[in-house]
């Protein structure tokens, strides 16, 4: 399914977007960069439309899977228990491989709030690539990881059949990955050639 973004204008006290377009589909990889503060989290949250606003017209795929600094599961249990609670929606191989190309398997019966920083991004990204969605949105994923799991979860974008949006300060992570990139530059996405 094509998903399609179209903003006219959008901001709170002043214009964030104008005149902003986007489309991409299932096998899409497309990275967005730009500055501090110019609407990168702001913008994936309007396409995964975690934000409603007028203006502002998403026709997106409803099978996504949203990687934040804030996650999804719940920290008083550990990962081991987060994917019994929700074992009906993860693939169990998939969370298996996932555990072992992160080396997380000494930390997966650990309760999430006792993780470190880079252990907590595993444990997400772990149960996000589980759930074996046909789009993700990747919000600095690289952030807190160590250089060998960030050269892993490089590799399973490379070599992803799911499409995704990727929001990174590492450039070369992003160049890495993605065959589209886009900086968000005077309220609008403006295409990066030459990467």
């Amino acid at each position: 399914m094509d998903s399609l973004v179209v903003i006219k204008k959008f901001g709170y006290e002043s214009a964030l977007f104008e005149n902003l377009e986007l489309s991409f589909d299932n096998s899409s990889k497309i990275g967005i960069v730009g500055n501090n503060g110019v609407g990168k989290t702001t913008l994936l949250k309007l396409i995964s439309q975690q934000i409603t606003a007028s203006g502002v017209s998403v026709v997106a795929n409803p099978d996504i899977g949203y990687f934040d600094i804030n996650y999804t599961l719940n920290k008083e249990y550990s990962f081991h228990d987060n994917c019994k609670l929700y074992s009906r929606y993860l693939q169990k191989d998939l969370i298996e491989e996932y555990v072992q190309k992160f080396a997380f398997n000494k930390h997966k019966n650990l309760k999430i709030n006792k993780l470190s920083k880079g252990n907590l991004v595993k444990a997400h990204l772990i149960f996000l690539l589980s759930l074996e969605k046909s789009f993700y949105f990747w919000d600095e994923p690289f952030s807190n990881l160590d250089e060998k799991s960030k050269t892993v979860f490089k590799l399973i974008l490379q070599e992803a059949s799911f499409g995704f949006l990727l929001i990174s300060h590492d450039f070369q992570m992003i160049t890495s990955c993605c065959n589209k990139i886009y900086e968000i530059k005077n309220k609008t996405l403006i295409p990066v050639n030459n990467f």
